[in-house]
């Protein structure tokens, strides 16, 4: 390498030479072409001087003789000059005539040419004006089209997360209808099969369930869990029932509406139902209510002794079972306090990477959804789509991992606090060498959602506090186009740092 510098340093130092050679006789050559310049410049005045001179003896030779012309002539001219001058009047005379033709037809034209302009300006302010109407129109339409995509698309997601929550398993009721009672029962068994579940139905302590409550559930074909979404409408539906019993009794045992003598069956309550309490009713929930064999006469309970004493019995099942499930959060605490704290939104910094910036507007604005954080960014607002996608998100944009979050932030805040180390010559402070700069660019590859080699080149030159250079880039296994890292190509401490540190917890448990 010295030798290399050596060659170099004499090579430029040649090269330096030549061009200032070069650049001498560029010199002498231009001075050298100024003094001829300047001599023949000096011998053409010398012969402008004397052909100046030589004009000067000629011209004032003409002028003596042109005098003299004069002299014989000035009789002749004076003559002359009153036979022009009269000719001259007469021609002003036919001029000033001329003239005024030329000004009358002019202000002629000329008022023509404005009332052309009034007539295409007028025409031309109508255009405009149908124009600024139809892009009014336009956007009108726009906006509009917008708003509808914006109304289904929040439909979509609100029947997305409906059709999830669906999926889940119910909250459960302390209703006392069949379904309620054998899904008491399956919660309380720990949701087992169908055959389990019967075959414990003799066994349950105190459930009292009555013949036909478990064949209510709905179960999937393989008989193996239920069908939760059909599930919640069966229990929704008894919620809607236990809501309208009374208002529809009332409205029964008035006989529904003023001045009747009798009480309405089913039909007709089915009919008028609307009508009678200003469409707070629906015949549909008529049709919930429990009726007897006629349809003409209200029951006005189901079976209410029974559900009390079932009510009774249930109620010490659960308080045993809240007793056993207080005692298993007692051993649970440390365990759940380290989940919370995991899941509690971390603290705002001051830092001006880009996810610092962006959690401060996350959480300035409330915590709103990646789309209208979006919105908020395309708006005007100090902040940059790249830095939003630096976010942890979960669910489709809805929240962020707070977990992640808080590590991310961590990282951040430690890579500053080491930033001040001593620099190993590679051009990157804090790092002691190329393994561990291998480590900490890897470990923002995959905190940044793992991106490609351009990207990750542009969020480490745009990003501050990550303790990176570019040349860190280049130190992970790329692969041929440079989209992804090829796992097997990294060391072994970094593709086994994850298995080994779960094993190492593991067997810490284990102990």
């Amino acid at each position: 390498a010295e030798s290399e510098a050596k060659v170099q340093t004499a090579r430029r130092k040649f090269q330096d030479d030549e061009r200032r050679r070069l650049r001498e006789q560029r010199a002498k050559e231009k001075e050298r072409a100024r003094l001829e310049e300047e001599a023949r410049r000096i011998e053409e005045e010398r012969k402008r001087r004397l052909a100046d001179a030589e004009a000067r003896r000629r011209q004032e030779e003409r002028e003596r003789k042109r005098a003299a012309e004069e002299a014989r002539n000035r009789a002749a001219a004076e003559a002359e000059r009153k036979r022009l001058d009269e000719l001259e009047r007469r021609r002003k005379a036919e001029e000033a005539r001329r003239q005024k033709a030329d000004q009358a037809r002019r202000l002629r034209e000329e008022e023509e040419r404005r009332r052309r302009e009034a007539v295409e300006l007028a025409k031309q302010e109508a255009e405009e004006a149908e124009r600024q109407a139809r892009l009014e129109q336009e956007r009108l339409a726009k906006l509009k089209e917008e708003a509808e995509l914006d109304r289904r698309r929040e439909e979509l997601e609100r029947k997305r997360q409906r059709k999830y929550e669906e999926q889940l398993p119910p909250k459960l009721t302390n209703g006392e209808s069949p379904v309620e009672r054998a899904y008491r029962c399956f919660d309380l068994l720990g949701r087992p099969t169908r055959a389990t579940l019967f075959a414990a139905k003799d066994k349950l302590e105190g459930l009292e369930l009555a013949d036909g409550d478990l064949e209510t559930l709905p179960w999937t074909k393989d008989q193996k869990t239920l069908k939760y979404p059909k599930l919640h409408q069966l229990l929704q539906r008894e919620e809607r029932k236990r809501q309208v019993r009374q208002p529809i009794m009332n409205v029964w045992i008035k006989g529904g509406g003023e001045g009747r003598m009798s009480r309405p069956d089913k039909a007709e309550m089915k009919e008028s139902i609307a009508e009678w309490t200003r469409g707070e009713l629906t015949a549909d929930d008529v049709s919930l209510m429990s009726w007897d064999d006629d349809e003409e006469v209200l029951v006005q309970h189901d079976n209410t002794e029974d559900g009390r004493i079932a009510a009774k019995m249930r109620k010490q099942v659960m308080e045993r079972k809240w007793k056993e499930e207080e005692e298993r959060a007692r051993h649970m605490e440390p365990v759940l306090r380290r989940k919370r704290r995991s899941q509690r939104p971390p603290p705002v910094t001051l830092g001006n990477t880009p996810l610092e910036r962006a959690y401060r507007w996350y959480t300035r604005l409330s915590g709103p959804h990646r789309r209208e954080l979006y919105r908020s960014a395309d708006e005007g607002v100090d902040l940059q789509r790249s830095d939003i996608d630096t976010l942890p998100w979960i669910r489709d944009g809805a929240l962020l991992d707070f977990a992640l979050l808080g590590q991310m932030l961590e990282d951040i805040e430690t890579n500053k606090k080491r930033g001040g180390t001593a620099d190993d010559g590679s051009g990157t402070m804090g790092t002691a060498n190329q393994a561990e700069r291998r480590r900490l660019a890897y470990n923002w590859y995959k905190k940044l959602k793992r991106p490609n080699h351009q990207v990750f080149v542009k969020l480490v030159e745009e990003t501050f506090g990550t303790n990176l250079q570019t040349q860190d880039v280049d130190l992970l296994p790329w692969n041929d186009d440079q989209t992804a890292i090829v796992e097997a190509r990294l060391p072994k401490n970094l593709r086994e740092g994850r298995s080994s540190r779960r094993k190492s917890i593991g067997h810490s448990f284990g102990k």
